[in-house]
């Protein structure tokens, strides 16, 4: 055993995957990314360094935050998922016929 990658990153774990998002801590290592969760915005923020969200909060257009559970691998997720969410939250749906895709 490579007793080097005993550390939290080096854990194999799905999820939502925070490297791609912000430092919301000031410790140098990005730890948040955001999306959309119904009309709610969601701040999946890892909390023990592996990389991947354990804590997810809700707050919804009335200003109410909520704890809920991060979701399971099976619901989807991941970055790319995470980052289209908060586009659409941000800019709303592309029309039919708009970008790439087209």
């Amino acid at each position: 055993m490579n007793w080097a990658d005993r550390s939290p990153g080096a854990v194999p774990e799905d999820g939502i995957d925070v490297h791609g998002g912000i430092d919301s801590d000031g410790d140098g290592q990005a730890d948040t990314v955001f999306a959309e969760h119904d009309d709610e915005l969601a701040l999946h923020t890892d909390l023990d360094g592996d990389g991947f969200a354990d804590q997810v909060l809700l707050i919804g257009t009335d200003g109410l935050v909520r704890e809920v559970a991060p979701p399971e691998p099976e619901d989807g997720g991941g970055f790319g998922a995470v980052l289209a969410g908060l586009l659409n939250w941000l800019f709303g749906p592309r029309p039919p016929g708009a970008g790439v895709d087209s």
